[in-house]
């Protein structure tokens, strides 16, 4: 496994979010994917060495990166391997990141 084949199977069900919780606002990245994909989304999430999975439903699951300082790495690790439409998605979930968080 390689953070060019995570960026490439990240641009396919990848996804970048931002969640409201009372005043506070974080930033996630994650993947969906059927359960049949568990044991990829589990060599993934080795790899990164970061996030969790959670099974959505019987037949789907999660893996999420939540950890500011793990939203970061991934950003500055597979973010820069992303083209196309993900690569625009992602252009604005990090501005957006560094608005709220500074370069630190």
């Amino acid at each position: 496994m390689t953070n060019e084949w995570i960026a490439g199977f990240f641009s396919n069900g990848g996804y970048f979010g931002k969640q409201v919780m009372g005043n506070n606002l974080y930033f996630h990245v994650g993947i969906a994917e059927n359960n049949k994909n568990l044991g990829l989304i589990n060599e993934i999430m080795e790899y990164l060495n970061m996030g969790n999975i959670r099974r959505k439903g019987k037949d789907a699951c999660q893996y999420r990166i939540n950890k500011k300082k793990d939203v970061k790495k991934f950003i500055n690790e597979i973010c820069p391997l992303l083209k196309g439409h993900k690569k625009r998605l992602a252009d604005n979930f990090i501005k957006e990141f560094i608005m709220r968080y500074g370069q630190e």
